[in-house]
């Protein structure tokens, strides 16, 4: 595993590619969320981006904090392709959004639930790893309330 040296310790450059991910990751969800408070048509979806953004905003906050204690480089923007995912989105309201934006969230948070879990059992830096391990268990519960979610919104009126 290659390494980046710190003043006080080792960086691993496998840390450094989680906290570019996870930051993407969560930032996404923070600027979807906000999107779906104007582009979304259904109540569940509103109710649920407007919870996504307020627990993102959090988990962005201390994940830079993180970052930027451990001297590893930090920004706010997204990835070029997410991005481009969020331009796709930012063109879709009313229901077309919002069938989107619950497939998109229970797909993303499917695959950031496997990422957090293993940052959390591989990861080098004690705090990342907590961060992970904690990111974890709001991501599953998440999935928990958006797949309920999908369900009410799929189901026959």
């Amino acid at each position: 595993m290659k390494e980046v040296e710190k003043a006080d310790n080792t960086v691993y450059v496998n840390d450094k590619q989680f906290i570019t991910d996870a930051h993407n990751a969560v930032m996404m969800n923070v600027f979807l969320g906000r999107l779906a408070e104007r582009n979304a048509s259904s109540d569940i979806v509103k109710k649920l981006a407007n919870s996504l953004t307020d627990d993102c905003c959090l988990s962005h906050a201390e994940l830079k904090r993180i970052a930027l204690s451990g001297k590893i480089p930090f920004t706010d923007d997204l990835s070029s392709k997410k991005q481009e995912q969020y331009n796709a989105f930012a063109k879709v309201k009313g229901k077309a959004f919002d069938k989107a934006f619950m497939r998109y969230i229970l797909k993303e948070h499917h695959a950031d639930l496997s990422f957090y879990e293993e940052e959390a059992i591989k990861g080098s830096i004690k705090d990342l790893k907590l961060w992970a391990e904690s990111e974890a268990g709001i991501t599953r519960h998440r999935l928990e309330v958006a797949q309920i979610a999908m369900d009410k919104f799929e189901s026959p009126k």
